[in-house]
């Protein structure tokens, strides 16, 4: 694994991370709230909230996915045409 894939990795595993934390809290907290008499709506609407939350997650590690992709692509292109450069 070379340095800029291994940076991408490790970015992404601290950010899906943070992003799961923000998640567990929030259903922790919403928990919390709804044992002290929390109205429905405000439920519904920290429901709501919280399944944004969880499809913009998604989106994060798909877009996450697509960059490491073409990182590898990138980096095996560049390796390619140095030893194309290096046999020549």
């Amino acid at each position: 694994m070379d340095r800029y894939t291994a940076i991408v990795a490790v970015t992404s595993m601290i950010l899906g991370t943070v992003m799961l934390g923000t998640i567990v809290a929030a259903f922790v907290h919403l928990r919390t709230r709804r044992h002290q008499g929390l109205d429905t709506s405000a439920a519904a609407r920290i429901e709501d909230r919280l399944t944004r939350i969880e499809q913009a997650m998604d989106a994060v590690a798909v877009e996450v996915e697509r960059i490491s992709e073409a990182q590898r692509f990138t980096t095996r292109l560049l390796s390619e045409r140095t030893k194309e450069q290096l046999g020549a």
